[in-house]
């Protein structure tokens, strides 16, 4: 399977000032979010280095902007699939 967003661009791995820079954010506000489960958690990409799937950003971004109530947001997260720790947006 072919790991791509909903408009076919690759799913690239966003590290915490393009994060920030995305969703209008402080760092403190995304892992308190991540803690209470409103937020995409990152992956480790290294022995001291995380980072988010895009499309887990996207998907938290596009569920705001919906109006979504954190546990429809959270729900969103969890119900979306993952393939080799990406998760996959379908179209």
């Amino acid at each position: 399977m072919d790991v791509t967003e909903k408009i076919g661009q690759p799913v690239s791995l966003l590290r915490m000032p393009r994060v920030i820079e995305r969703t209008g954010k402080s760092r403190g506000a995304i892992y308190a979010d991540i803690a209470e489960g409103t937020f995409p958690a990152p992956v480790k990409i290294g022995a001291r280095a995380v980072a988010w799937p895009s499309n887990a950003i996207d998907s938290w971004i596009e569920g705001v902007m919906q109006g979504c109530p954190h546990d429809a947001v959270d729900r969103l997260l969890t119900d979306t699939p993952s393939v080799g720790g990406l998760l996959i947006v379908q179209a």
